[in-house]
């Protein structure tokens, strides 16, 4: 909305009972001189991208927007199928032109001049080639671009119309941007994919992506960045960053895959054994818990007078896959239940209840008796919930279904607290609250409930929920 100009001795239009110029006539000047070097920036850059397009097709062909495409998109046919490739031009264009790197380490561009000092894009190349296309100032503003990374940034406030309050992830730095069209859409909690840069002592979004992504996004990014520090591998930053924001951009876009973490089909599978004792199978199977400390499994643990296990949890995870670095909800390949002489073993793929049974067998041997197997495919679970109406129903009165429905919740929400959670690292909700790495983990999964929260029903929102985990947990 554009502001209005008011006489310099008239009441100011917010109603402070002030004259305007002793009251809003700064900040609106400051508005107003904002906007107008909002509007050249936004000039420029669409004039410098223009120039850099015609540059690209006269010196690589047409093609060569077809190839950058298929490589912004890591040749995912799928995906490209669900977008509006209008859409996502306002990300794609600007990552092309400033963020690919087109050579490699097997094809280096050895006869094509690059600017000294900054990332060899198809910009840098285009700049070093005609540097007399371009103005000072239009040099200046390609370096910025060029040098800035894409990255993901957690939106803190909205100013709708005007800006964003961002917090860079990877670096802790808060910055705000000057927004319009954005600052319309987003959401304080979502997470941004995009580049952001300071010219003319504006802060400015570059490359931004159409879709916002949940919360849940911080945590993979700091899981990513830890991976990276441990193992003092930096180079492939960029590459890595990219194929999270497809990743997650898949979920949001794309209808979920009924496949496992290993790429096969979901099918679950409830395997029931008689054993010859609880403690006895405890100890035998511990180790599938890999990289787990045998305390960490027996806290939740019952037992019996003779300081026995009686009753314990052990989740299958995959010990390779954790020292590759893998995210802990693909480290859970199933679970075990063992209560007194039943054990029940939960997977859900044909694939892993195979395997399970196998290392159960050579395991516990004759101390485990197999006695059936349950199974039902994913899509038929889906079905179950799918919202038909069964053929006879009980009416009951509306207050009743929702103090029924209150009461489900809320010992679903208790029992939670005492879940082993695969974002959580396989700690429980009170588990996590006691560490400080487990409580910035807590804190982001509950921030990222809350923000899928106004999608559900008023019946099935969580909000009371969440605030009595949050009091119940210490985190407020």
């Amino acid at each position: 909305m554009a502001l209005r100009l008011f006489a310099p001795n008239a009441p100011c239009p917010c109603g402070s009972g002030k004259k305007y110029k002793k009251c809003c006539l700064l900040k609106d000047e400051t508005l107003r001189q904002q906007e107008r070097v909002r509007k050249y920036i936004v000039d420029l850059d669409a004039e410098l991208v223009y120039m850099l397009l015609d540059y690209v097709r006269d010196a690589f062909g047409e093609e060569a927007l077809d190839t950058g495409w298929r490589i912004f998109f890591e040749d995912d046919d799928e995906l490209d199928a669900h977008i509006d490739r209008k859409v996502f031009f306002q990300i794609f264009y600007p990552w092309f032109l400033f963020s690919f790197l087109p050579e490699s380490e097997d094809e280096p561009w050895d006869d094509i001049p690059f600017l000294e000092g900054t990332p060899r894009t198809l910009a840098s190349s285009f700049a070093a080639a005609f540097p007399g296309e371009l103005s000072a100032e239009e040099m200046e503003y390609l370096r910025k671009q060029n040098d800035a990374p894409m990255a993901f940034y957690e939106v803190l406030g909205v100013e709708r119309g005007q800006g964003i309050h961002l917090l860079n992830i990877e670096s802790g730095e808060k910055v705000y941007v000057v927004e319009k069209n954005g600052s319309r859409t987003v959401r304080v909690g979502g997470i941004l994919y995009t580049k952001v840069f300071e010219f003319r002592d504006m802060h400015i979004l570059s490359a931004l992506s159409p879709v916002p992504m949940r919360p849940m996004v911080k945590m993979h990014v700091l899981d990513i960045l830890k991976g990276m520090r441990e193992h003092g591998e930096y180079k492939h930053r960029d590459e890595l960053m990219h194929h999270l924001f497809l990743e997650m951009l898949r979920a949001e876009l794309l209808p979920p895959a009924l496949e496992n973490s290993d790429g096969e089909a979901m099918v679950e599978h409830r395997i029931y054994y008689e054993v010859e004792s609880a403690h006895k199978a405890f100890k035998a199977l511990a180790s599938l818990a890999a990289g787990v400390k045998l305390q960490s499994l027996l806290n939740d643990a019952v037992y019996t007078r003779e300081g026995l296990v009686h009753e314990v949890e052990i989740p299958w995870l995959d010990g390779k896959k954790r020292e590759e670095g893998f995210e802990a909800d693909e480290l859970v390949l199933g679970t075990i239940f063992i209560t007194g002489r039943e054990m029940v073993v939960e997977v859900n793929s044909a694939e892993r209840a195979a395997e399970i049974m196998r290392r159960i067998d050579k395991r516990l041997g004759s101390g485990a008796r197999h006695l059936r197997t349950e199974k039902m495919d994913v899509g038929e679970v889906l079905d179950t919930f799918s919202g038909n109406a069964p053929e006879e129903q009980v009416d009951l009165p509306e207050d009743a279904m929702n103090a029924v429905l209150h009461s489900v919740q809320k010992q679903y929400w208790q029992k939670w607290l005492d879940m082993r959670i695969p974002a959580l690292n396989m700690m429980t909700p009170r588990q996590a609250a006691g560490t400080k790495e487990g409580r910035a983990r807590l804190e982001i999964l509950l921030r990222d409930m809350e923000y899928g929260d106004s999608k559900l029903s008023e019946n099935f929102r969580m909000k009371n929920y969440i605030d009595d985990i949050r009091q119940t947990l210490n985190l407020r």
